[in-house]
């Protein structure tokens, strides 16, 4: 019992004496002395709604089967109309100078379609994915924001990332704050920024070694202002790694891409992340509290 007793105590006292020079630490990376209202704002929205549409989300085909990463208009509709309000979509061009909605890869121009990257945009619009779900284009997706004011899009760009939030700057300029835009190396922030977006987040994903260090991340954050940072779950070993990581930095974790919804539950919870990537969009009769 007296040893039991000694180990909490010894526990208590690490954590006493840990805190303050978590304390210092946080001051001499935090970025600045105070943070823009509108980023602030944004970070709040993230934390209400909790829960970040990962391309689209889930949807059932005609015989049962769910699929996910299709981007399609099918599922912007259906997780809007389930009551979400920040939806990560995945983004590239075509051939043919088109910006489309999707997540391809080096073979494929999408996800639940056989069309070779080498596809038009007409072509990519003239087949339903997986045989059944409308695709969509990045203007079929403005459109629809500009109807649901309230919608919030997380950009997550597969070919030039600059280039194409350039080209989204340019063709839809009233919707530049309804856009998140993802980056994936330091070096792509300042021309993004001066693009005119005023919401960036830095994810990890793509990022280089030397980008992936919280001390790297805390030393970027000291002159730029972030949404927040995302990473996948694993990137952090343990829980208190992440509650390290954001004293650190002075900003928020978002996690992905997280399906179990016990897990979701657990991480908002625990505040872990103030918002989680996820295909999940059925957040009917849970009440999550993080």
């Amino acid at each position: 019992m007296r040893k039991n007793s000694s180990s909490r105590f010894l526990v208590v006292l690490f954590l006493a004496l840990l805190i303050p020079v978590l304390s210092i630490i946080n001051t001499v990376f935090q970025n600045h002395s105070f943070v823009d209202i509108n980023i602030l704002a944004m970070r709040k929205t993230i934390r209400q709604e909790q829960h970040i549409i990962h391309a689209g989300g889930y949807l059932l085909t005609h015989d049962g089967q769910s699929v996910s990463y299709t981007n399609s208009y099918d599922a912007l509709i259906h997780m809007y109309e389930a009551g979400n309000r920040i939806c990560e979509i995945d983004i590239r061009e075509t051939t043919d100078g088109v910006l489309i909605c999707a997540h391809g890869d080096s073979t494929h121009l999408a996800q639940g379609s056989e069309l070779p990257v080498s596809a038009s945009s007409d072509e990519f619009m003239s087949e339903k994915l997986f045989g059944e779900f409308q695709p969509m284009t990045v203007r079929d997706l403005t459109d629809f924001m500009r109807k649901h004011r309230d919608l919030i899009i997380i950009t997550d760009v597969k070919d030039d990332n600059i280039k194409i939030c350039k080209m989204i700057a340019e063709q839809y300029p009233d919707l530049k704050e309804q856009f998140i835009i993802q980056i994936y190396h330091f070096s792509e922030y300042d021309a993004i920024q001066e693009s005119g977006f005023p919401y960036l987040i830095y994810t990890a994903y793509q990022a280089y070694p030397e980008e992936r260090s919280v001390w790297s991340m805390a030393q970027f954050a000291k002159t730029h202002e972030l949404v927040g940072f995302t990473v996948e779950r694993s990137f952090f070993k343990n829980t208190l790694t992440l509650r390290l990581a954001h004293l650190v930095t002075g900003v928020p974790f978002m996690l992905h891409t997280i399906n179990d919804y016990a897990e979701i539950d657990q991480i908002l919870r625990s505040k872990l992340a103030i918002g989680i990537y996820t295909d999940q969009t059925d957040f009917s009769g849970i009440s999550f509290t993080g």
